[in-house]
């Protein structure tokens, strides 16, 4: 009588369970990532971003996905999330040094992530404002961790002395932009880490509203600690783009926040925003961004300082590593970590080609067929194996877009 496939994971593979996510859609910070499933575009993606930022004066860049499976799954949202969490685990230090930049030049630096979404946020406001919530709660907290330094560099942590140095702060840097939000102002500096929780209970109104308040609070508490620049890496643009319950105005309307921010201090000095495209995007937000008169997101000769281009994996050993970031976290024997079983090598390569490379496509793939593997009972699973299997009925198309007639929220409409 045969074993169930998980008993048959655990005691055969030696694996808690299947290791691989069945969606094709980044799961959230959580995620096993590897730098070495594609470490030339990650370091070019430092290059472009932080050093093209701090020393090319950039505001503003691209990472974008092409090849030929399609617009989606290539990665994007596993670099730039991976990308703000090494920036600030320690304001952005090791990066910097990793990118050549000598001691001198070295700043501190933190960084955000947001996306937009088709329920809500469908504007630029909310996606600033989610920002700001990951900048207070996310594992490296930048935001509370820019109280303490504020705290040690007055030599004091009196609430009153806090406030004070931001709002010297902010007459420094940007005497003109909006005050200082008075809520925000007194958790920060009476009690820095109950803010998420202070976040967590703003209304959807008041995001559509103020959410750029809520950003300008963050810059100026960043710089307040002597943070230099700030990194908003913004996802999922191409919602934006698709959504066609999202009208023509609307759209120009956002598109052209962006261009506000890029004018307006303190986000003028202080802010480098970084949005992933594809050519579904592009088609749809090429006028507004024309309109707006924004830096070209083209991936062009002329434009490759400000562009990254994910084209998928290129070689087994990409495979490899990505797996390997999956599987290890598995293992009920920690030393067996590095181990590629149960895959052999020759099932990598089968998986790179069903999935053309897509890290998210992948990793489906995989979660299939490790599952059909453990059912049927095997012992290893190799390329044979797996070609079978994909040739059969078990392989499935997944789809990672949002239906196009999906409803929006209506408060948007009343209140932006």
């Amino acid at each position: 009588m045969n074993t169930s496939p998980y008993q048959h994971m655990e005691e055969t593979w030696g694996l808690t369970g299947n290791p691989f996510p069945q969606s094709a859609i980044s799961g959230g910070w959580t995620d096993p990532y590897s730098s070495e499933v594609f470490p030339t575009e990650e370091n070019e993606f430092f290059q472009k971003t932080v050093r093209g930022a701090l020393q090319g004066r950039k505001q503003i860049g691209f990472l974008w996905s092409k090849g030929p499976g399609g617009d989606t799954g290539y990665g994007k949202t596993a670099l730039m999330r991976a990308s703000v969490s090494k920036i600030n685990a320690d304001f952005g230090r090791e990066v910097e040094a990793a990118m050549g930049m000598r001691d001198e030049q070295i700043v501190p630096i933190a960084a955000g992530f947001s996306e937009l979404n088709t329920m809500n946020r469908t504007g630029l406001y909310p996606v600033l404002f989610n920002a700001v919530i990951g900048m207070a709660k996310d594992a490296e907290a930048p935001l509370l961790r820019a109280h303490g330094q504020i705290c040690a560099s007055i030599g004091d942590d009196a609430p009153d002395k806090v406030a004070t140095k931001l709002a010297k702060t902010r007459l420094a840097i940007a005497p003109t932009a909006s005050a200082l939000r008075p809520d925000l102002l007194d958790i920060f500096a009476r009690a820095p880490n109950e803010l998420p929780e202070f976040l967590g209970r703003v209304s959807d109104a008041t995001q559509i509203r103020s959410g750029l308040h809520y950003l300008n609070f963050a810059v100026i508490a960043l710089a307040a600690a002597d943070v230099r620049k700030v990194f908003l890496m913004i996802d999922q643009l191409e919602d934006l783009a698709t959504n066609k319950s999202l009208p023509a105005a609307r759209r120009r309307r956002e598109i052209g926040r962006i261009r506000d921010l890029m004018e307006n201090e303190p986000f003028a000095s202080m802010l480098h925003m970084t949005f992933t495209f594809h050519a579904t995007a592009a088609q749809e937000l090429e006028t507004f961004w024309e309109h707006n008169r924004l830096p070209s997101f083209e991936d062009t000769s002329n434009n490759q300082s400000a562009v990254v281009v994910l084209r998928g994996m290129q070689d087994d050993d990409q495979v490899e590593a990505l797996l390997h970031a999956w599987l290890d976290q598995h293992r009920i024997d920690p030393s067996t970590s590095g181990d590629m079983a149960p895959f052999k090598r020759d099932a990598l390569t089968v998986l790179r080609d069903v999935s053309q490379g897509r890290p998210g496509i992948l990793l489906n793939r995989a979660n299939e067929l490790f599952q059909a593997a453990a059912e049927a009972q095997k012992g290893i699973i190799d390329g044979a194996f797996a070609r079978e299997y994909f040739r059969g009925a078990g392989h499935h198309t997944t789809s990672t877009m949002v239906a196009e007639d999906e409803p929006t929220s209506d408060i948007f409409d009343l209140l932006a």
